[in-house]
């Protein structure tokens, strides 16, 4: 799902190296997920926008307690308004 929303320019990744470098948007380990952008609101809306509809498919429910948001870069007034979009935790 995350490849179809990165495919379609909905979610942007985060640029690695110079020239044509590399994009990486997000990295699967098993049951867990690390998701790496840009800072937007447009990345956080359409993350948003697939948790639900992954709810929705899988009828499973992300577990929001064990969820976090990291910054890098990034002001934290930012982040908090961010991860209580997303009810998650800085």
């Amino acid at each position: 799902m995350m490849k179809a929303t990165v495919g379609k320019s909905l979610f942007s990744g985060y640029k690695v190296g110079d020239g044509i470098g590399v994009m990486i948007s997000h990295l699967q380990f098993g049951d867990d997920i690390l998701l790496i952008c840009d800072k937007s609101w447009d990345n956080i809306r359409s993350l948003k926008a697939d948790i639900i509809i992954f709810e929705v498919i899988s009828e499973l429910k992300v577990n929001f307690r064990k969820s976090q948001l990291v910054q890098v870069n990034v002001y934290n007034s930012w982040l908090v308004e961010a991860s209580t979009l997303l009810n998650c935790k800085t």
